[in-house]
């Protein structure tokens, strides 16, 4: 069967995503646009992933836990967990590794933590926007060592794409699939086609989708695995 999806949505956690990119926003723009499956993967953060999972499976849509992580190289990755658990239980690994620089919110924008109905819990007090103190090849050996797959974002964009930042794709590194590439790469790894939604209008159509064996998050996995 067919899952149309959008695995790389901005909620308004990420400085540079909109305030309408709330929870509920999220998820009805989703199924208003026709998808069965998204993924909020917020800058260097998962706080408002739980609220977003919650609403999803109440209105019968997919939800993909992720997050997108800016490593030391300044690239941009994608990971992906079968659970809320396993995204958390990664996540806490990052505790030493994240930016401790104050966020500028007239700068860059508000960071805002939000619950269920949308209300504001509150707003992450540090940049989101700097790099982890993470190399690449120590993130993805951590995403998989918590069942995580990696997948570099936007690869050929000029900022923080894999193939801008170092000009390949690392040999020997365990990556799931490839975002959005411009032209053939030399793979066989899954192409994904996603938004980088920073607005509502922004999140997918329902164009993309994958081919799995059922409606689950573990035959998405196995998908984006190319089993």
């Amino acid at each position: 069967m067919k899952l149309y999806y959008d695995l790389h949505i901005h909620s308004a956690l990420s400085p540079c995503g909109d305030e309408s990119m709330t929870p509920n926003n999220i998820v009805n723009m989703a199924l208003l646009k026709g998808l069965d499956l998204i993924s909020v993967t917020d800058h260097n953060h998962i706080g408002n992933s739980r609220s977003t999972a919650a609403l999803a499976r109440a209105r019968g849509l997919l939800f993909l836990p992720g997050i997108e992580i800016h490593t030391l190289e300044d690239i941009h990755i994608l990971c992906y967990f079968e659970t809320l658990e396993s995204l958390e239980a990664f996540f806490k690994t990052l505790d030493s590794s994240l930016c401790t620089i104050p966020h500028d919110r007239e700068r860059f924008g508000t960071q805002l933590l939000l619950g269920e109905g949308d209300e504001i819990l509150s707003e992450y007090p540090y940049g989101l926007l700097f790099p982890v103190s993470i190399k690449l090849s120590t993130l993805v050996q951590r995403a998989a060592a918590f069942g995580g797959l990696s997948v570099p974002a936007h690869v050929h964009r000029k900022s923080y794409g894999i193939i801008s930042q170092l000009g390949f794709l690392p040999e020997g590194m365990s990556f799931a699939a490839l975002e959005n590439p411009e032209s053939d790469l030399p793979t066989d790894l899954t192409i994904l086609r996603n938004s980088d939604a920073h607005f509502l209008g922004n999140i997918s159509e329902r164009i993309h989708f994958l081919q799995v064996r059922e409606r689950s998050i573990p035959a998405v996995f196995e998908a984006l695995k190319g089993e």
